[in-house]
């Protein structure tokens, strides 16, 4: 028996409007509109489009706020002594982040930053937000406080992983709410640009996987609603 209603939720990283402007994604699709992001970054733009709130009421305006208290590079204070061109060497720099309470949200900041100058800065944290229970309620409080079945995949394992296991979640007809998160797309963007050939096989990829979960969606629920969204865009750099 169908289940009556399935709801899948995408979010890709870094793309932009204007990149579909320039290339051909989901041109299936009936609905495409642009959106204004809030200025912050990735952390701002995720945590308003979670929460439904501005960044002065969620509080997560910055990835690298100034310390409040404890600091996820905590760490740092260990090898600040050192001589610079030791402390800010990589193999000091992948000890911190393997001593980190959390994952770094950018890893180029934590091997450009100083070391002396780490422990001054902290980190937001976005697992509550992307999890529940954090200080601002999110959609996923909304799932659990109405009971629903619901499954978040954020690039555990890989995203052929994560989608892989949401069309598993799907075959089996036990969930109501999708929420995936892809972020190799902004990967790209930022190494390579939006015309490089990586960007857009990537591009290819992510576009036959939702129209994979789709169909299979359709196949056991009577309705499905299939959104895919982006927390910011990225522009080229030329020179």
């Amino acid at each position: 028996m169908k289940r009556q209603r399935i709801g899948i939720y995408i979010m890709a990283d870094g793309l932009g409007f204007e990149h579909l402007r320039r290339h051909a994604f989901l041109r299936d699709f009936e609905f495409r509109s642009g959106l204004r992001p809030v200025l912050g970054g990735c952390c701002a733009c995720q945590a308003t489009l979670l929460t439904g709130r501005d960044p002065i009421e969620h509080g997560y305006g910055a990835e690298f706020p100034r310390r409040n208290g404890s600091s996820a590079f905590e760490a740092a204070r260990r090898y600040a002594w050192l001589p610079q061109m030791v402390a800010n060497s990589p193999v000091v720099k992948d000890r911190i982040r393997s001593q980190m309470t959390v994952e770094p949200a950018d890893p180029q900041v934590l091997q450009h930053c100083p070391t002396r100058l780490l422990p001054e800065f902290d980190q937001v944290d976005l697992r509550g937000v992307w999890g529940g229970g954090g200080k601002v309620p999110s959609i996923v409080d909304e799932l659990l406080r109405r009971r629903l079945s619901f499954r978040v995949y954020r690039g555990e394992g890989g995203e052929g992983r994560q989608f892989r296991a949401a069309e598993e979640d799907l075959t089996r007809g036990d969930v109501d709410f999708l929420l995936l998160s892809v972020g190799s797309l902004s990967d790209r963007l930022q190494a390579r640009g939006s015309e490089s050939a990586e960007f857009l096989k990537r591009l290819s990829w992510l576009e036959a996987w939702i129209h994979r979960l789709r169909d299979r969606a359709d196949s056991v629920a009577e309705v499905v609603e299939l959104f895919v969204f982006s927390d910011h865009g990225r522009s080229d750099v030329h020179g």
